[in-house]
């Protein structure tokens, strides 16, 4: 499967056995998991937790098995659900953070580009913003990676809709300019629809939709997520 934007709808703690790749050329350039009540997807991609079972490659390069770091190094970048920044770090210092490893530079300028409040307030602390400051600070720590693919979980979570549509606008530009695949796990489908070019549904550990943006139907998923 090759893919560059997706989006994954999933049911509670499921247990599912994927099977995954990703090719700099690829069709697609976002995967939009649409999940609710805590999946494991994207846990699982990251290593955060160990999946019943797994293959994972990325530009051809084996990643099964492989630690968190060095899935960072291989070009995966992630942003957890809860954002996990550093709070008594300035907005600077958390951005610096996710060049571990990569050749010492300043933060590019993209970054405050894209996310001018993080210049703004680049020497204020990360626990004093607010969330979808925060959610932009998470997003800039992993883009600062260079990642081949970028990996978000749960991105809107306790974010104002103003926010969230400025994030699905600049993750588009993002993706455009820095060449990267997208894959969100996410429960608002605005956000989702906005940002992938194919949706996957997860029900019960199973894979059980899958539709591209050309010919997506928005009330069939809604009818999935509809508790």
């Amino acid at each position: 499967m090759s893919l560059t934007s997706m989006c994954i709808t999933a049911t509670a703690m499921c247990c599912v056995t994927l099977a995954w790749s990703l090719h700099r050329a690829s069709r697609w350039r976002s995967w939009a998991v649409t999940a609710w009540a805590r999946p494991r997807c994207s846990e699982a991609w990251w290593a955060c937790c160990r999946p019943a079972a797994a293959a994972s490659t990325l530009a051809g390069q084996e990643l099964t098995g492989s630690k968190s770091y060095e899935r960072v190094a291989a070009g995966v970048g992630f942003v957890p659900q809860g954002r996990m920044i550093f709070p008594y770090l300035s907005v600077e210092e958390n951005i610096l953070s996710g060049m571990q490893g990569a050749p010492a530079a300043p933060i590019p300028d993209y970054v405050y580009e894209y996310f001018p409040v993080l210049f703004e307030m680049r020497r204020r602390k990360g626990g004093n913003l607010s969330g979808g400051q925060q959610q932009q600070l998470a997003i800039a720590r992993a883009l600062v990676s260079n990642p081949k693919v970028l990996i978000l979980d749960e991105p809107t979570e306790g974010i104002q809709p103003s926010i969230i549509k400025d994030i699905a606008k600049a993750l588009n530009l993002l993706k455009k300019e820095r060449g990267f695949s997208l894959i969100v796990s996410e429960q608002v489908l605005s956000f989702a629809m906005a940002v992938a070019d194919r949706y996957l549904i997860i029900e019960k550990g199973e894979f059980v939709h899958s539709e591209v943006r050309e010919t997506v139907d928005r009330e069939r998923i809604l009818r999935y997520l509809t508790i």
